[in-house]
């Protein structure tokens, strides 16, 4: 459904998420593009599991960082 989307889509995750979430990064990526939006990106934060545990901050100022581009 990402490649349908018109409105802006954040697709965040961490580098030590699941190995499927790695594994389509690049589909989901791709599909973003597709879409055509250009404010729709992929974000990596750094040491942050699939729940982000103790990576609230850097959980928040990825989304805060992103929205402020909008």
């Amino acid at each position: 459904a990402l490649d349908r989307l018109k409105v802006p889509v954040l697709d965040l995750y961490g580098d030590d998420d699941y190995p499927a979430v790695h594994r389509l990064a690049d589909e989901r990526l791709a599909a973003l593009r597709v879409g055509g939006n250009p404010e729709s990106v992929q974000i990596v934060v750094p040491h942050a599991d699939h729940y982000f545990r103790d990576r609230g901050e850097e959980l928040l100022k990825a989304v805060s960082d992103w929205l402020d581009t909008l």
